[in-house]
C-alpha cells in the first residue's frame, strides 16, 4: 500500500509538465530498463534516477562515492535538473544509497544499456 501511495504521489509532483522533458531524454528511458534489486519498501528514489545523476557528476568530475554525493545535493534543486529528470520535487539520496545502488546495479546491464546508446546516436549521426 505505501508503494502505490508513493507512485501517486511521484506522478503528483511532475504536475509542472517536467515529464515532456523526459520524452526525449533517451539515457533516462535506458537507465530504466536496469532491473531495481532494491526492495519496494523505503524506495525513496527511483534507480534511473540515481544511476542518471551518478552519470552527470561522473562526467562533471567526481570519482568517488562521497563526490558524486556531494554533485547530486548541490544540484538537484536546480530546475535543469528536475527537469532533466522529469520531477517538479526531488529529495537528495544520501551517500550511503548512492553508493549502494552503484555497487549492486547490475554490471552488465549497465554495459548494455551504453551500448544501446552508443547504436542509438550512430544511427543519430548517420541519419
Amino acid at each position: 500500500m505505501a508503494t502505490r501511495t508513493r507512485e501517486k504521489l511521484a506522478e503528483k509532483r511532475s504536475v509542472k509538465g517536467y515529464k515532456k522533458y523526459t520524452e526525449s531524454n533517451q539515457l533516462l528511458k535506458l537507465f530504466s530498463e536496469i532491473t531495481d534489486y532494491r526492495k519496494p519498501q523505503g524506495k525513496r528514489h527511483k534507480l534511473e534516477h540515481i544511476l542518471y545523476l551518478s552519470v552527470l557528476a561522473g562526467l562533471m568530475g567526481a570519482t568517488d562515492y562521497k563526490q558524486i554525493a556531494i554533485w547530486i545535493d548541490k544540484y538537484i534543486q536546480k530546475e535543469e535538473v528536475k527537469k532533466l529528470l522529469g520531477v517538479e520535487f526531488i529529495l537528495s539520496p544520501k551517500k550511503s544509497v548512492v553508493s549502494e545502488v552503484l555497487s549492486k546495479v547490475d554490471s552488465e546491464e549497465v554495459e548494455v544499456i551504453f551500448r544501446k546508446l552508443k547504436l542509438m546516436l550512430i544511427q543519430m549521426v548517420n541519419i
